[in-house]
């Protein structure tokens, strides 16, 4: 059958992969009309009367979600009217709420006295200290006299103004907290993390702020990290290639439950990437939850944030910093003047390298790019750069990329830089001696020229240098002449952004060595790109056993991905050394936590602390998921289970837990079953029907010419 709906009797059907009775199949589990799921409660009367007895044989209270037949009881006299005893247990309630909220408020109130203390400690501000009029009234740093901070400012002085002398870091940060958007439309948002720090501060403390006081890698560590660069000002994709890139980042961020990094502020390709994420909270192809937990960081530069001194912490009637602002969005864009953050973006760190009201040079690029070499090698998170258009700076910061060994996708026919890297990408390595044509030097040359001409002109004759054009030239070959490091997706012809991604993050991976195969495999597991692991994984190169696959096999299992426990079983996994008792103990657990709430799972659990006396997940044995089955379905005989005994305090037993199973697809199927694993149980099923239709011809066999049997010959000739 293709189906479990194509057998023609469940309990049939079990019978035959349980060795069960077909009568035996009567309790659906986790049904309704489950005797087992309903609470019977009895009021008693004792013989002296005058007192009421309330029982019941399941709690469904219990705070561990195990229900263990006790059978808690209120006692009270018959003096207390109806309204008095509701009135008792309301004010009761009342306490309770109360003493809890106080209690949470104080944990609240610690946890932020804890971060303003890390905040002030860790986190510094940079300031002006000469004013020197350059242009317009205008300091050299980019600020008006009047917005310099007096308390810092030199009065009388003659000297020249320099950068890295008179940008001083003047003291504590005055900027962190939770940034609340008052725009209309915005007030359900959840509050956005950020802090204003200056371009000198450790990085190590910037990644302790992410994980410890932002919990970014809660309640999951990302698998990827994806910086997106590009277009500015104006920037916007449209029709085809926007649905494509809202699509593909989305779901690439989504599977592996990445950290996005952007500039921050509200133009261009960050305006973007933040509709992408907009629509992705609202698209019918994601669910919302999901969509709510993704991480996108926003690295922007202080001097040219919008309303900044909104983002300025106020002191609160208690006389501490208040770390909620308020912040309005803007989408207006001056030439040449400030810009607003995003709305969609959940953290930003806002570098402050002393300078105002310029984007260009900003030290915030700086910053972005150690962060993101510091994720790579000290976080061990896989980091990929996604090229979207972009000007000049572009090149700049893909040098600094590939030079930490990150790899680079450049979106083709997005305009400017990512087309001029994907032409001079391609024509290289399409030639065998990997050197251009005198017509694609040409071209490329012409595009380079039409591209960032107004970057590459003579200072004196205010034409293009053509000396320019060739050094820029050949740093973009000697940029793109690695080909392990960038990659090229083209937004006219693909549709598979995500699969881009990934094929670039698998060729970065050298793999020569068993390890290097199984981060490859890791990744296209945590992808779902069975097909993508089939050819460049599984290849005649490497040999796969049992326990090299083991990890693998396990994460497939819970995570329901047939594809790949299908790609297993056909390179090297053998079902019956892969599940062993513990193995199978543990999967049994691993599904019975608390936090699982899973509908079957809740009700599984609370069989087994009614019938089967389990306190927790913990002392969950397999001789404890025998007695449940047993007692849902009647006759249950698996002696693997009923040596898996004992309690969670005693000793393993290393005989029993190393012990393989007889009929390891049966007693999968059996855990699929109580699970809702549909998926997984249909898959297990067909493989038992393979196995009973290749028993079944040989019994036939035996069955029509018992003579031709050797055992019967044997038996007959009394051996």
């Amino acid at each position: 059958p293709d189906s479990l709906s194509d057998i023609p009797a469940t309990s049939q059907a079990m019978s035959r992969v349980g060795n069960l009775p077909m009568e035996s199949l009567s309790v659906s589990v986790g049904g309704p009309s489950s005797s087992v799921s309903r609470n019977r409660t009895e009021l008693r009367s004792n013989s002296s009367g005058g007192i009421r007895q309330l029982s019941a044989s399941a709690y469904p209270g219990s705070p561990t979600g195990w229900e263990l037949g006790r059978r808690p009881s209120v006692v009270f006299g018959e003096s207390e009217t109806t309204e008095e005893l509701a009135k008792t247990r309301f004010m009761r309630s009342n306490k309770q709420q109360k003493k809890h909220e106080e209690r949470m408020d104080k944990n609240r109130q610690a946890v932020e006295d804890q971060l303003r203390e890390f905040m002030k400690r860790h986190f510094h501000r940079k300031e002006c200290c000469l004013f020197e009029e350059k242009d317009a009234g205008k300091c050299a740093c980019g600020e008006v006299r009047d917005k310099h901070d007096r308390q810092f400012l030199q009065t009388g002085s003659t000297e020249k103004w320099a950068a890295e002398k008179h940008l001083q870091k003047v003291g504590a940060t005055n900027a962190f907290g939770r940034i609340k958007l008052i725009n209309e439309g915005f007030d359900n948002r959840e509050p956005i993390n950020f802090v204003r720090l200056c371009d000198e501060d450790d990085m190590g403390m910037i990644l302790d702020l992410m994980k410890t006081h932002w919990k970014m890698s809660e309640p999951q560590q990302p698998s990827l990290c994806i910086s997106v660069i590009g277009g500015a000002k104006n920037f916007k994709l449209e029709g085809r290639k926007k649905e494509v890139f809202h699509h593909g980042l989305i779901r690439a961020a989504q599977t592996t439950n990445a950290w996005i990094i952007t500039s921050g502020l509200n133009l261009g390709i960050t305006r973007v990437v933040g509709n992408a994420l907009e629509e992705g909270r609202a698209s019918h192809w994601e669910k919302a939850s999901r969509s709510s937990k993704l991480r996108c960081i926003g690295v922007a530069p202080w001097g040219y944030v919008l309303n900044k001194d909104d983002l300025v912490n106020k002191e609160s009637p208690g006389g501490q910093f208040s770390l909620d602002v308020e912040y309005k969005i803007s989408s207006v864009l001056g030439k040449g003047q400030p810009v607003s953050l995003n709305a969609n973006h959940t953290h930003y760190l806002l570098v402050d390298d002393g300078k105002r009201n310029r984007y260009g040079g900003s030290k915030s690029s700086v910053i972005k790019a150690q962060l993101q070499k510091q994720i790579n090698v000290t976080e061990k998170i896989p980091v990929v750069l996604l090229i979207v258009e972009g000007g000049f700076d572009i090149f700049e910061e893909m040098e600094s990329m590939i030079s930490a060994n990150i790899p680079i996708v450049a979106c083709d026919n997005t305009g400017r830089a990512a087309d001029i890297i994907a032409f001079a990408f391609k024509k290289l390595h399409k030639s065998d001696n990997k050197t251009l044509t005198e017509a694609h030097r040409a071209d490329l040359l012409n595009r380079i020229k039409e591209a960032f001409g107004d970057n590459l002109r003579d200072p004196r004759t205010k034409e293009v240098s053509p000396a320019k054009m060739e050094e820029m030239l050949q740093t973009l070959l000697k940029l793109v002449s690695n080909e392990k490091l960038i990659t090229v997706f083209d937004m006219n012809r693909s549709d598979d952004l995500d699969l881009a991604i990934l094929s670039a993050l698998l060729k970065v991976m050298d793999a020569k060595q068993l390890e290097d195969y199984k981060r490859q495999l890791n990744l296209s597991l945590t992808w779902n790109r069975s097909d993508i692991a089939a050819e460049k994984i599984f290849t005649e190169e490497l040999q796969w056993d049992t326990a090299s696959l083991e990890d693998f096999t396990l994460q497939a299992i819970k995570e329901d991905k047939m594809d790949f426990l299908k790609l297993f079983l056909n390179n090297g996994l053998i079902m019956k050394e892969f599940l062993t008792v513990k193995q199978l103990r543990n999967l049994y657990r691993s599904h019975l936590k608390a936090g699982d709430k899973n509908p079957a799972t809740v009700q599984i659990r609370k069989l087994l602390g009614s019938r089967a006396r389990c306190k927790s997940a913990e002392s969950v044995r397999l001789s404890s998921i025998r007695l449940l089955l047993r007692r849902l379905i009647g006759k249950f005989q698996s002696p693997d289970m009923d040596e898996d005994v004992g309690g969670r305090d005693e000793p393993p037993n290393d005989a029993v837990d190393g012990r393989q199973l007889d009929r390891p697809f049966n007693q999968l199927f059996f855990w699929a079953v109580l699970f809702g694993r549909q998926t997984m149980a249909r898959f297990l099923w067909r493989e038992l029907m393979k196995l009973c239709r290749w028993l079944w011809r040989p019994a036939r066999c035996l069955t029509r010419w018992p003579s031709r049997c050797p055992v019967t010959r044997m038996s007959a000739g009394g051996v």
